[in-house]
């Protein structure tokens, strides 16, 4: 049996495909010299052959499911080989080979598809290119402005952050986190009384403050002939459907550049006695806050009565609470590859640089998720840096439109240690132990002082959830 090992993209060996230096992975089969690459933004389907860094590949499975995706499906591609390069490989590889096999069990269908360009270059028929930083801080934060925080929402944050030794509820205050209403059809079916304005209402009001909503990464313009007879206004609209928690992302100057929402109704992976997974399979998911302002979940299968289903447990766990407010699906048409939502921008994976005022910037904590860096800034009194993933560190080496980086601008505040602060399951999690080993390195590299922080896995396993218990992280150097 050939062994094998996985190694995520990076920013000295992105994804071949999109240039993803994150998410995207290479499976490595050293027996057999062979590479499998997994691509998520690459949609194209079994047996096709796409070109990419001057090399075909083939494509051996597509829509494949993992569970280590959350953003959706992936394509796996292996170089193509012609049946004389095929051989030749199988004979220095194997001496004893006997010359039986097959190079490919189906007909490959040529394309003219080619990936070379990084995902950040590339911009799809129907997609439009995000404005700059300045612009969006401007357009973000007076959509912000008129939105509200529902009241079911404020409740269940507070009783997340109540702790006996840190008030963080000044945090409400200090960054305009708020309630994305539903969908204005949803809002009206459900006939839920909620506080803030409709999204119709919110989309007119933008429209009429900036006179287009091009290049708002979460906004898309509806096509079709029904919205042909409608105004400019009324034909724009959120990508983003369900209710949830909106959490602003700034960059290194202080932007309100892109946004993150914590899904009211993700996606509820349940397992039936025997291990087997299911999404609903044999059944729906109710979800709904209690009188506490806490969510709560019953599975109502197709036969039998409802039970409650926890959301946070090893029989029911929920998938891709956090999202981006990104409005681009890439869909395949015909030969080539579109934006299926007209007008929309993608959000790509951002940081967030929680910085509350008077904090130095000589020490800064770096974790994984927006809430965590938010309360860690507060309680520790330092900024903090939110990773969209653990193996996605380099996007502070990402050149913005000044032409620097979010690590420029922390060296020229004066920034010299950086402590990483992963959740606790990097103790029994390969990959992200990997990832954090990789991210100390960079930065060990770029002449930062690089410090480790961790603690009991028999506490919650996130930075937040620890520092709100009173405890502290053991600091020390990596």
């Amino acid at each position: 049996m050939s062994m094998s090992y996985k190694e995520r993209c990076s920013r000295g060996a992105p994804c071949i495909f999109c240039g993803d230096i994150g998410y995207d992975m290479r499976v490595i089969y050293p027996e057999t010299e062979d590479i499998v690459h997994w691509c998520h933004k690459a949609k194209v389907q079994k047996g096709d052959v796409i070109s990419a860094g001057g090399k075909d590949y083939i494509c051996i499975s597509a829509d494949h499911e993992t569970r280590e995706a959350t953003m959706g499906t992936f394509c796996l591609f292996k170089e193509y080989l012609s049946k004389e390069e095929w051989k030749a490989k199988q004979e220095r590889i194997n001496p004893n080979w006997s010359g039986k096999g097959s190079n490919n069990s189906f007909q490959p269908r040529p394309r003219e598809i080619s990936f070379d360009a990084p995902a950040s270059d590339r911009i799809l028929p129907g997609e439009e290119k995000p404005l700059s930083n300045k612009e969006l801080d401007r357009r973000y934060r007076f959509m912000l402005s008129l939105m509200v925080l529902e009241n079911k929402h404020k409740t269940a944050l507070l009783n997340e952050w109540a702790s006996p030794v840190h008030n963080v509820s000044h945090l409400l205050k200090d960054f305009p986190i708020r309630s994305l209403p539903p969908a204005d059809k949803v809002r009206w079916k459900n006939k839920e009384r909620l506080n803030n304005p409709t999204r119709r209402a919110i989309i007119e009001k933008m429209f009429h403050e900036f006179g287009s909503l091009k290049g708002i990464p979460g906004l898309y313009r509806r096509g079709g002939s029904y919205w042909e007879e409608k105004e400019e206004w009324e034909r724009w609209t959120f990508a983003f459907q369900n209710e949830g928690l909106i959490f602003p992302c700034f960059d290194g100057e202080g932007n309100l550049y892109r946004i993150r929402i914590k899904d009211d109704y993700p996606d509820l992976e349940v397992k039936e006695k025997d291990g087997v997974s299911f999404m609903g399979k044999y059944g729906y998911f109710h979800r709904f806050y209690d009188k506490e302002g806490l969510m709560k979940c019953q599975f109502v299968p197709t036969v039998g009565e409802p039970f409650d289903c926890p959301l946070k447990d090893a029989f029911g766990k929920a998938r891709g609470k956090y999202k981006n407010f990104s409005s681009v699906v890439e869909v395949r048409k015909g030969d080539q590859i579109v934006n299926m939502l007209e007008g929309g921008c993608r959000s790509g994976s951002p940081y967030s640089l929680y910085k509350l005022p008077n904090q130095s910037m000589g020490i800064v904590i770096a974790t994984e998720g927006e809430k965590k860096a938010m309360v860690a800034s507060a309680v520790r009194g330092v900024p903090c840096i939110s990773i969209p993933g653990v193996s996605s560190f380099n996007v502070i080496y990402r050149e913005e439109e000044d032409g620097t980086s979010l690590f420029d601008k922390m060296v020229k505040a004066g920034c010299k240690v950086v402590i990483l602060a992963y959740d606790a399951d990097k103790e029994n999690n390969e990959t992200v132990l990997k990832a954090e080993k990789k991210f100390a390195e960079s930065l060990k590299a770029h002449g930062m002082m690089v410090m480790s922080g961790s603690w009991s896995k028999d506490y919650d396993k996130g930075l937040d959830d620890i520092l709100l218990l009173g405890l502290e992280m053991i600091v020390k150097p990596f």
